[in-house]
């Protein structure tokens, strides 16, 4: 007898066809919407942990008295934006304009 390997998505679980097949970066079947929203709501999760961060310094350096600890805050807070602006996919606006 014999049996019919059915490959499935990771994700989902569900049979992938063969025309539906993707890979992913770890070599796994998965269906491409299933891979997107993942992404999705993982980008979503990283970038509310970097707002909530951000908010945290923002706090930190309103009360922050000593110049050099608060320039190293708002060089924090600026990472986090631009990490933030990175995830979202937003396009920096060329420099030297």
């Amino acid at each position: 007898m014999a049996s019919h390997f059915i490959p499935t998505c990771w994700i989902c679980d569900k049979a992938i066809t063969l025309e539906d097949c993707n890979i992913d970066e770890y070599g796994k079947g998965v269906h491409a919407a299933c891979y997107v929203a993942k992404l999705a709501h993982r980008n979503a999760a990283s970038i509310r942990e970097r707002e909530e961060r951000s908010w945290e310094l923002c706090a930190l350096a309103n009360e922050e008295r000593d110049p050099q600890k608060l320039l190293a805050l708002m060089q924090e807070i600026n990472r986090l934006f631009e990490e933030v602006e990175q995830l979202k996919g937003v396009a920096k606006p060329p420099t030297g304009l």
